[in-house]
């Protein structure tokens, strides 16, 4: 789904960060394994004051509630989610509705818990980084981390698979990293780009990476961790597409930079 018609910059935003979050909901795995790493931290969410931050429908706050938490903050910026939130938790015991972004949000108690899923395609490229600079500090984020796996494809495989393909899209495509851009072909996590974990590299987390063998092109996707472990693969849920990219040498360089509300995303052959 897109925006057609022309509203004001803050409303269009709004309504593509909505129209952007419906697709989280048709995927029953992710939910499954995200509310499984909620029950296997229910010692850290019972009686204690705990937050969803990016709350949305507040599915994930109210399993907190659920899992018997003493108070439940649900903290969502999208004005239109908002309102979906509202719908969805107003009224709900023990559960406060906060509209507005978390970056700015100051709590008046200790927040033992925050629970999150900022998570982009590419794990940083969204609003994760914004976990880095909070200000207040919750005792256990989760979860708290994320891989970032790539996949060598080569040209033939593609030609095998998908019958729109032709080569001259590697030229012309020529230092771009694009969604859904191949088909036929199921991603497999064989390169391990890197592994970043709550509090590093700032708002600018900047990487290279060495292919280990020759390709033609690049497929990427994340990988959800916590506390090192394995939650969830994002190639195995909607909302989180397969980004490709055409290979023009033997070494990249990836660069995340977070304004304080949305992450730029640089990426450059460095041979």
């Amino acid at each position: 789904m897109e925006l057609f018609n022309q509203l004001t910059e803050k409303r269009s935003q709004e309504i593509e960060d909505f129209l952007s979050f419906l697709p989280i909901y048709e995927s029953k795995r992710r939910a499954r394994s995200l509310n499984a790493l909620l029950k296997r931290n229910h010692k850290h969410i019972r009686d204690k004051v705990v937050l969803e931050a990016g709350a949305g429908r507040g599915l994930f706050a109210r399993g907190m509630a659920e899992l018997g938490a003493k108070k439940v903050i649900a903290v969502e910026r999208s004005a239109a989610l908002y309102a979906v939130l509202k719908a969805h938790l107003e009224g709900v015991e023990n559960v406060e509705l906060i509209g507005g972004d978390i970056i700015n949000f100051v709590p008046e108690e200790k927040i033992d818990l925050l629970f999150h899923e900022f998570y982009g395609p590419l794990v940083l490229d969204e609003t994760i980084l914004v976990l880095n600079g909070l200000k207040f500090d919750p005792g256990i984020i989760l979860p708290d981390g994320g891989r970032l796996w790539a996949m060598p494809i080569r040209e033939e495989q593609i030609l095998a698979c998908d019958p729109t393909y032709e080569p001259s899209w590697r030229e012309a495509l020529s230092g771009a990293m694009v969604s859904d851009l191949l088909e036929g072909i199921p991603f497999r996590p064989e390169w391990e780009v890197f592994h970043w974990r709550v509090g590093e590299g700032g708002d600018n987390p900047v990487y290279e990476f060495e292919l280990p063998e020759s390709a033609d092109f690049l497929a990427f996707c994340g990988e959800i961790t916590h506390q090192g472990k394995h939650v969830l693969n994002m190639w195995w849920t909607y909302n989180w597409p397969i980004i490709y990219a055409p290979v023009e040498g033997k070494r990249f360089r990836l660069d995340f930079d977070f304004d304080g509300r949305f992450t730029d995303v640089y990426f450059e052959w460095k041979s």
